[in-house]
């Protein structure tokens, strides 16, 4: 996770033509490293700037709340946005559409900032069909991303599966991270 945040003060700092290399994190360790998993729906979004940062700011409901302290809603912090006539934008750095759903990975830095833990690879669509049946996608991330443990390039691979299938495996691991 350090690196990701490494190579986004790196694009802050050299402007939107620099590109970002991510931590590739599995499943697993997006769900013991996650401060707060919600599946919500985005009711509004914001921009704010700290520093030399500008973030767009998106208010969630929480529709679910898998782990982490119960509330309503949560603030998510998404590096990027226009503000004053200055624009930001990041590369790996999602984005979320008002009143659309899905089911965020969640980190609170020591500032207090909500954000999304390894930028885009944090941030599941929840998609329901003619059916009813729910899913979750995210497609593989074109940054470059690099192992963890031995700094190799590495390839992202896309995510796909039952909404239900997802919140079982999410559930299960944070009570046994628990235990």
């Amino acid at each position: 996770m350090r690196l990701a945040w490494l190579a986004v003060a790196a694009v802050a700092m050299r402007g939107p033509a620099a590109a970002t290399t991510l931590e590739k994190l599995s499943l697993d360790e997006m769900v013991a490293k996650s401060t707060e998993i919600v599946r919500g729906r985005v009711a509004s979004q914001s921009t704010m700037k700290s520093g030399a940062m500008i973030y767009t700011i998106a208010r969630v409901d929480v529709l679910e709340r898998w782990k982490g302290a119960a509330a309503s809603r949560v603030e998510v912090a998404i590096p990027g946005g226009s503000i004053n006539g200055l624009r930001q934008s990041f590369s790996g750095a999602p984005h979320v559409g008002t009143g659309y759903e899905y089911v965020f990975f969640l980190w609170r830095g020591r500032s207090g900032m909500v954000q999304i833990l390894g930028l885009s690879q944090g941030l599941l669509d929840v998609k329901t069909d003619s059916s009813g049946k729910a899913s979750v996608n995210r497609d593989a991330s074109s940054e470059r991303m690099l192992d963890a443990k031995t700094g190799t390039p590495v390839r992202d691979e896309a995510m796909a599966m039952p909404l239900g299938d997802l919140r079982r495996y999410v559930l299960s691991r944070a009570k046994a991270a628990a235990e």
